[in-house]
Parts: structure tokens; C-alpha cells; sequence
């Protein structure tokens, strides 16, 4: 299963929850989920386990940047009080 469909599957379940509680842990889930799939591909790059090229590795690093984006709104809407998310998952110089 690719990470794509594993934060579908997150927001899935918790849309099926009764309570609003309970649909915004799933949407924790999904968030905390991307920051994992980021991270590992950060890692990948770092052991230069891609044979394909940057460009593609670059591609998932920015969707999963934007991803997380996402669905951190859709918290954020949910929960008012919340701060702003960061601009990247990634930390400065890790491109």
C-alpha cells in the first residue's frame, strides 16, 4: 500500500467516527503519517537508495510537503485556535 493511500485511509476511518473528537485524531493520524513518509524519503535520499533520479525524489518530497499542508488546514479548520503549520516538513538544508 503506498503512503498516499495509507492517509486516505486515516481520514476514512475517522469520517466514520461519531464525534468531531474523534475525526480529528484520524486527521493527527494522517498528518503525523505524511511527516513519517517525508522523513523516510529524506533518509532515502541521504543512503542514495533512488537510482532513478532527483527529480522524481524531489517530486514526492514536495507532495508530501503539500499533502501535510492539507490536511493540516483542514485541522486548523476544525480547531480555530490552532497556529499556522510550517512552510515545509523538511528542515532547512536537507535539499
Amino acid at each position: 500500500m503506498d503512503a498516499q493511500r495509507g492517509q486516505n485511509l486515516n481520514i476514512a476511518e475517522g469520517a466514520g467516527c461519531d464525534s468531531e473528537t474523534d475525526f480529528r485524531r484520524f486527521l493527527w493520524y494522517a498528518y503525523h503519517s505524511v511527516h513519517e513518509v517525508v522523513t523516510c524519503l529524506e533518509l532515502a535520499r541521504r543512503l542514495k537508495l533512488f537510482s532513478d533520479g532527483v527529480g522524481n525524489l524531489d517530486y514526492l518530497l514536495d507532495a508530501g510537503d503539500k499533502l501535510a499542508a492539507m490536511i493540516y488546514r483542514f485541522i486548523t479548520r476544525l480547531e480555530p485556535h490552532r497556529k499556522p503549520a510550517p512552510s515545509k516538513t523538511r528542515r532547512a538544508g536537507s535539499g
